[in-house]
């Protein structure tokens, strides 16, 4: 019945919350501690990078747009990407994935290298974390 489901007593909801697009171009998804961050709806993962960013409390609404922001600047020429950024927080800092779904033939291990260059450069986590820790976390 329309995809919804309804918990047994003393169960808990576990579908995840969808928001309304946070802009005309992108999506926030919260299921516990992860939120994903999605220019195309469904989601779908054709390639992914993982990471881990060790840092102190941040907003996790404003870390996943920064980093989906340099996602896509590092491959706008990939042709069909739609950039995809999940943050998890976890004990020590939060866990990073990234990529996205790619409407073509892409090269995936050069484009995975990609996304990892751009989590792992140590400039770019700086400024991810300075843009977060200004104001209130979520």
């Amino acid at each position: 019945m329309g995809g919804r489901h309804t918990p047994t007593p003393g169960q808990a909801w576990s579908v995840p919350r969808v928001s309304q697009p946070a802009t005309n171009m992108t999506h926030l998804i919260r299921n516990g501690p992860t939120l994903t961050l999605a220019c195309r709806m469904p989601i779908r993962w054709d390639m992914e990078a993982r990471a881990h960013l060790g840092a102190g409390p941040l907003s996790r609404t404003r870390v996943a747009p920064q980093i989906r922001q340099d996602i896509w600047r590092a491959l706008q020429k990939l042709r069909g990407f739609a950039p995809l950024v999940e943050v998890t927080e976890v004990a020590g800092g939060y866990d990073l994935r990234a990529g996205g779904t790619v409407a073509a033939r892409f090269p995936r291990a050069h484009t995975i290298a990609g996304i990892l260059e751009v989590l792992r450069d140590r400039d770019r986590q700086a400024r991810w974390v300075h843009s977060a820790a200004q104001g209130p976390v979520a």
